[in-house]
């Protein structure tokens, strides 16, 4: 059978397989035609610097697709046509030193919960109770100081790092249980005294970002809003990138933004509904791998049951720069 392995990985590496063994360079994408009858390609990825990533192995089961175990680095897209994506982030493991552990007494949902952090270290927490009840927290990003809030059965951690952005958590405990209601790293964080709000750059081609706002007032709520980060909408013109502004705009239902990259006789006909049911709820766009794949095809990356795939779409743009149809392939 014939597969085409695509590698993505986010840091310089070496990758050995039985069938190759070459150097990968960071975000760029090194394609591999696999003839073989084995079920499974077994993959070692050993980095090229020095620093915390450590080396690792993975296997992708071939004729399903799919890895042979979950693991929090890596993602593996199905693509047509025997084609498959595999996004390789670094592997670390981490062990908080002892001497660093710090300690803090928080109460939330009429209970006491023990907080156990490693300071000037990565964000890795746990939160315990008389219950016998805990959770780890694991974010790989080192912090210099970690702060909390609490309302009713939630508790807000969050902690400034070394690279100057933030890491904010909200955890809920229910039912002597905690669940990991938000877990992300945002660029600012204004803390007052019953409100934190987060700004969080999208880095995408349209120029967007999330503010969200924790109100803490009374009960707690939660409000995010779409932002742009020169305070106006940010339009594309070149050609080849207008199929992925449009896409982002509708990831992000920003559908106003989304039509102005769409012919008029499609800005009127197209409402935001149908744009919903056509594309779904889908991750991001991507280029197509497909090795016949025209410059007008377009993935987008859906998940569904911890699969992830791609579905094509043909996207035609006329003279104006405008997309006058959208076929999915």
């Amino acid at each position: 059978m014939e597969y085409i392995i695509h590698i993505k990985p986010k840091f310089n590496c070496l990758v050995k397989s039985q069938n190759f063994s070459t150097q990968l360079v960071q975000d760029k994408i090194h394609t591999f035609l696999l003839n073989t009858d084995e079920k499974f390609l077994t993959l070692s990825f050993y980095p090229l610097e020095n620093g915390d990533n450590l080396a690792f192995s993975t296997a992708i089961i071939l004729d399903k697709a799919k890895l042979n175990k979950d693991t929090h680095n890596l993602d593996l897209i199905k693509f047509p046509k025997n084609n498959l994506l595999l996004i390789v982030r670094p592997f670390c493991v981490h062990y908080p030193k002892p001497f660093n552990i710090q300690t803090k007494i928080v109460n939330f949902a009429n209970i006491q919960h023990t907080l156990y952090w490693s300071k000037n270290d990565f964000f890795t927490i746990r939160i315990e109770n008389s219950d016998m009840t805990f959770i780890d927290i694991d974010f790989l990003k080192r912090i210099v100081d970690l702060n909390t809030k609490t309302i009713d059965n939630k508790l807000i951690i969050y902690s400034k790092t070394k690279d100057e952005t933030y890491v904010i958590c909200v955890v809920e405990y229910s039912q002597k249980s905690y669940k990991i209601l938000n877990l992300e790293e945002v660029n600012l964080l204004e803390s007052e005294k019953n409100k934190i709000t987060t700004y969080k750059n999208a880095y995408d081609v349209n120029h967007h970002g999330v503010v969200k706002e924790y109100n803490l007032e009374n009960n707690f709520s939660l409000k995010s809003d779409l932002v742009y980060n020169e305070n106006q909408p940010f339009y594309i013109h070149q050609r080849e990138l207008i199929p992925y502004a449009f896409f982002n705009a509708v990831k992000m239902k920003n559908f106003d933004l989304a039509r102005e990259y769409l012919s008029n006789e499609l800005k009127k006909k197209l409402k935001d509904a149908h744009l919903v049911k056509f594309f779904g709820s889908f991750l991001f766009a991507h280029q197509s791998l497909c090795n016949d794949a025209n410059i007008n095809e377009i993935a987008l990356i859906y998940k569904e049951n911890d699969i992830l795939y791609a579905k094509i779409f043909d996207i035609s743009i006329n003279e104006e720069n405008k997309i006058i149809n959208i076929t999915e392939l």
